[in-house]
């Protein structure tokens, strides 16, 4: 198996979207949400013919003024009765209204019916309406996808590099989910990590992943990213005789939350600081649920934190490290060079956040121990939560 990537989309429509049937499509909802479809359909000079209301609720169309004038607001029921072969994107949440969503469904002038947070629905639920011959899901993560720029000039420059990492993956599953990974950033395919994503739930399996490593009782658990200790809380789900877990978390807000959520005991140890390269001040960004380290110091909504070696935030020999640190994973590793080169313990390393992380973050980790062998998971249906585990020769599956 080589790394082959067959270049689709020159042009950087997401193929989701520029697949969309424009003629007879139509938003159907009146909220927040079709303002926000609205706007983003016009970046790729779609505009949908119309807003349809259903009559229950057709009295807010004399409120309309932040839709765009040239778009029409209608009556659902009027529509349907006189057009047909319509496309619906809905604006509603259709699991608050699923009743709702299988009458559309039978609806013959219908022929499809849009979800454009789709990851976000496929990831979530699991409800019959799914699979229907006339669901079409969009995907919204595209934005985040382009930004990165992992685009095709990025990929050729660094082809050989790229072809590192692929080489040093130990099974076919690893190859796969990085050729979606790469195929979705530069194609920007739709849900490109389905097919090896396999519908896992992510907070409980994501850094335990089945056939790969299994808990020691031993275990001195480092939890880089600690968040609100959602990843403890999935370690204590699987075992209960571990030596020693670190959770460390440089925002105070999601600090706060560990603090109310994690069992204050004798082998739990909570940092409130950021992993690093080096003892310092950094600044954090709060613009996210999750805190981000930026380095403009004039970011709104940002505030200084207290920064570290992992080597000088941990006393004891670590035998599993986690990081999902927002895109400081390669700084956070190079902070923690001493005990990963002296103990090797099994990483498991968020590669998602920077276009250069699936080839900087295995360079760096096969010099520190060349004897490492490394893996790919996928823990979400779009190009988020990709794992690179990195496991020493004496430790595998059965502990």
């Amino acid at each position: 198996m080589s790394l082959n990537i067959n270049y689709l989309n020159y042009n950087r429509i997401p193929v989701g979207i520029d697949s969309i049937q424009k003629e007879e499509l139509c938003v159907l909802g009146y909220s927040n949400n079709a303002v926000y479809i609205i706007d983003e359909l016009a970046k790729f000079d779609i505009k949908p013919s119309a807003i349809l209301i259903t009559k229950e609720y057709f009295f807010a169309q004399n409120n309309n003024h932040f839709f765009p004038a040239e778009i029409s607001v209608l009556q659902f029921e009027e529509y349907i009765s006189t057009h047909t072969d319509i496309s619906l994107i809905l604006s509603i949440d259709p699991y608050r209204h699923e009743k709702f969503m299988k009458q559309l469904l039978e609806i013959p002038q219908i022929s499809q019916v849009i979800l454009f947070f789709g990851c976000d629905l496929l990831y979530g639920h699991q409800f019959e309406f799914l699979n229907h011959e006339k669901i079409k899901y969009i995907d919204n993560y595209y934005k985040g996808v382009i930004q990165r720029g992992l685009d095709i000039d990025f990929f050729e420059r660094n082809i050989n590099d790229f072809k590192e990492t692929y080489n040093w993956l130990e099974d076919d599953l690893s190859r796969e989910v990085m050729r979606c990974y790469l195929d979705g950033h530069i194609n920007l395919t739709e849900f490109p990590m389905i097919g090896v994503w396999k519908g896992k739930d992510s907070v409980r399996n994501q850094y335990f992943e089945e056939g790969l490593i299994s808990l020691q009782e031993n275990e001195v658990f480092v939890d880089c990213g600690a968040y609100d200790g959602d990843t403890y809380r999935s370690f204590t789900k699987r075992t209960i005789k571990y030596k020693k877990y670190y959770l460390i978390e440089p925002d105070s807000r999601r600090f706060e939350d560990i603090k109310k959520n994690v069992n204050d005991c004798s082998n739990v140890i909570v940092i409130n600081e950021a992993t690093w390269d080096s003892n310092c001040e950094l600044n954090l960004s709060k613009n996210k649920s999750c805190g981000e380290i930026v380095e403009q110091t004039s970011i709104e909504n940002s505030t200084c934190i207290k920064a570290n070696r992992l080597d000088n935030l941990i006393d004891d020999k670590p035998t599993f490290i986690k990081m999902d640190v927002e895109g400081a994973e390669l700084m956070s590793l190079r902070g923690g060079a001493y005990v990963i080169s002296k103990f090797a313990p099994v990483l498991a390393i968020c590669v998602y956040h920077k276009r250069e992380d699936l080839i900087t973050i295995p360079q760096y980790i096969k010099s520190l121990n060349k004897n490492y062998k490394l893996y790919l998971r996928a823990y979400y249906p779009y190009v988020s939560e990709v794992v690179l585990y990195a496991i020493p020769p004496d430790r595998d599956a059965l502990g």
